[in-house]
């Protein structure tokens, strides 16, 4: 199965203003959404820095095929994820530049 995932830069943007405080904080929940509700991930995190992402991207709307995902992590996981987000945001003004 091949997927095919267009995301608008804003969305990166407002991804990475969202992370940031569940990285420094604890006790913090983060929600992504697409505006056609496609890709939804809610990232919530205790006390003792154990972080939890669950969420769904559907294929498409007509078709119904939906992949839903839980994924369990440490909260230092989430620095690589912002950095990563950093470095595609870079490449992007890059190319628009």
């Amino acid at each position: 199965m091949k997927l095919k995932f267009t995301c608008v830069l804003v969305t990166w943007l407002d991804s990475k203003a969202q992370l940031e405080p569940v990285y420094q904080n604890l006790d913090v929940v983060a929600e992504f959404k697409t505006i056609e509700d496609q890709l939804y991930i809610r990232i919530e995190t205790d006390r003792l820095g154990h972080v939890q992402a669950k969420g769904f991207l559907l294929d498409d709307l007509a078709s119904g095929n939906k992949l839903e995902f839980e994924i369990n992590y440490d909260q230092t996981l989430l620095w690589h994820t912002i950095s990563e987000i950093d470095e595609a945001l870079f490449e992007l003004s890059q190319k628009t530049a």
